[in-house]
């Protein structure tokens, strides 16, 4: 941050977008005092008044709230990119809770560079095969999950968040126990999101639940449940699943009426997660693949971690393998689903915009591109910058404080040159970022580092730890030539690598629990005893320090002596 002059700052000229939804007001004065918004004003009246403090000539700029992305699962890199980008507050959706907890507090007294923290500490309702350690944490039963709850509750989160495999009773549970410590509740479901909401689930995460709830046979509905259930354990096996967007596909468009009825007469924030669960159906998505590489490779960004840009290699190469009849399951989705945001948003329904950073999508520059999704479904650029400003704060219950350019408030805007209203891209053009009323470095720093770095283990959308259990054959002879291994065991990958005594081999996938190595006859060439390895590529479930990638326990092949 850079400290102004006697607490102030002065913002002459701009125009402005206070965050409310009405119409833009033109040459504004702003003053900041102390972190807060004292005065807003018309240039000409506060002309009369001349306080003392740094002053921000904003002609022909535009000034906005600062942004939230409120589907964050944070790491220890990600704090000043989201600055840099003018997310000044964050809703984390999941995450370690001691971690997290301290992150939020740490920020607060100036010690950690971030945006505003707001959090959930774990989800509850994860799956077993995900592990103890996983951030979605596994319920047995309503009791556990009323304990959890007040565990939570306790510890002093700003929000609970229920995933996809809590039952019925502990979802209302938990709920119940959420709305009486005056806390909202998020979900991310497997399940009809019409009964999540009538359970008490205030925000639908990835607007999860909505095609069970879109469709009328109930053993359709069933089988959709099934499905998606089978699509997030895939998460951890890596077998072959539905994809989203099929479920998307399948909604029947006359339920969308009284859906968006029950869910606007319950108060529902939907978040739609467009650059999460979309980003192949936006028509910028070979620019939005470009960008992001060169972003990976800024001489200011280095200390991204290497698995971050494996991820979003990977995922922007799923794109490039797309059957015909998958991209034909995302434009039916993606269609339907821009439908239904479109109504519910003219019906007086409220969207929140998120990333969801588990895996691929950059902070700070995806809520940009979340608000041009949200104008290309059919909102307006007001409606959008709403979803990304005050609506958040409305959902985390601090619309008091945040989220709108008020005199009172929190001193959190953003300063971009052209006009957001006519092109929303233009919120990408960043003059200025200001948080607590303090100008943002928006420089990336080299040696940027966080004081109290994330712990390696619980990383959701992370590949299995491999398992072997036998290599086939288990014994050759010297100078047999080359030799096709089978190796047997667990939690095998597309990217898993056999490795022969400290050496990567020529690996073939044939299943989760089966690759194919073929070992060169140079490496066979004398005798002895060598250590065979699967390793995975990073991200891991935990991770192996002496090592860049996450091995198997050994197994051996031994190499005799030729006849």
């Amino acid at each position: 941050m850079i400290s102004e002059t006697n607490g102030r700052l002065i913002i002459r000229g701009g125009t402005l977008i206070d965050g409310k939804g009405g119409p833009a007001r033109e040459d504004t004065f702003i003053l900041i005092e102390n972190g807060r918004i004292k005065v807003v004003d018309e240039q000409t009246r506060a002309a009369r008044t001349d306080p003392e403090g740094r002053v921000i000539d904003a002609t022909h700029k535009t000034i906005l709230p600062g942004l939230w992305d409120v589907h964050v699962h944070l790491a220890d890199w990600m704090g000043e990119l989201y600055l840099s980008h003018g997310v000044t507050s964050i809703l984390d959706a999941s995450n370690i809770p001691d971690w997290i907890l301290a992150q939020r507090d740490g920020r607060a007294k100036g010690y950690i560079r971030s945006p505003r923290i707001f959090a959930c500490g774990n989800a509850l309702g994860g799956h077993p095969l995900f592990g103890e350690d996983d951030p979605a944490q596994v319920l047995r039963g309503a009791d556990d999950a009323r304990r959890r709850v007040c565990d939570a509750i306790a510890a002093g989160v700003d929000l609970i968040k229920i995933w996809a495999f809590a039952e019925a009773d502990e979802m209302e549970v938990m709920c119940r126990e959420a709305h009486e410590a005056g806390l909202p509740v998020m979900a991310h479901l497997t399940t009809s999101a019409r009964d999540a909401v009538l359970a008490g689930v205030n925000c639908l995460a990835h607007c999860t639940g909505l095609p069970m709830a879109a469709v009328k046979d109930p053993s359709r509905r069933q089988w959709m449940v099934e499905r998606e259930r089978e699509r997030l354990i895939a998460i951890a096996t890596h077998k072959p699943a539905i994809t989203a967007w099929s479920l998307f596909a399948m909604m029947e468009e006359d339920t969308f009426d009284p859906l968006i009825e029950t869910f606007i007469e319950h108060g529902t924030f939907l978040e739609p997660d467009f650059v999460y669960r979309w980003a192949f159906a936006s028509p910028d998505r070979a620019n939005h693949e470009e960008v992001d590489k060169r972003l990976l490779e800024h001489p200011g960004l280095s200390y991204f971690p290497g698995y971050i840009r494996y991820l979003v290699n990977r995922m922007w190469g799923y794109y490039y393998h797309l059957s015909t009849e998958q991209r034909e399951e995302l434009a039916r989705g993606y269609e339907k689903f821009c439908s239904f945001l479109r109504r519910y948003v003219e019906a007086g329904g409220k969207t929140i915009i998120g990333s969801d950073t588990s895996t691929w999508p950059l902070p700070g520059i995806s809520i940009h591109r979340e608000l041009v999704f949200h104008v290309e479904a059919g909102l307006s650029p007001a409606q959008a910058i709403v979803a990304a400003t005050r609506y958040p704060a409305e959902f985390i219950g601090k619309a008091d404080s945040l989220g709108t350019v008020e005199p009172g408030k929190i001193a959190d805007l953003l300063i971009v040159e052209g006009d957001p209203l006519r092109d929303i891209r233009a919120t990408q053009n960043i003059a200025y970022v200001i948080m607590d009323g303090q100008l943002v470095d928006r420089t990336y720093h080299q040696d940027f580092a966080n004081p109290i770095p994330r712990p390696r283990i619980g990383l959701f959308h992370a590949n299995p730890v491999p398992h072997l259990t036998a290599v086939m054959p288990r014994v050759v002879e010297q100078g047999c030539g080359s030799t096709l291994l089978a190796v047997r065991g667990s939690g095998f990958i597309r990217q898993s690598i056999v490795m022969f005594d400290e050496i990567s081999v020529p690996t073939t996938f044939c299943d989760t629990e089966t690759l194919e190595a073929t070992i060169p006859p140079w490496l066979l060439a004398r005798v002895g005893t060598f250590p065979v390895w699967v390793a995975n590529p990073n991200p891991v479930r935990s991770m192996d320090y002496l090592h860049e990638d996450e091995r198997s326990n050994p197994g051996y092949l031994l190499v005799k002596f030729a006849k």
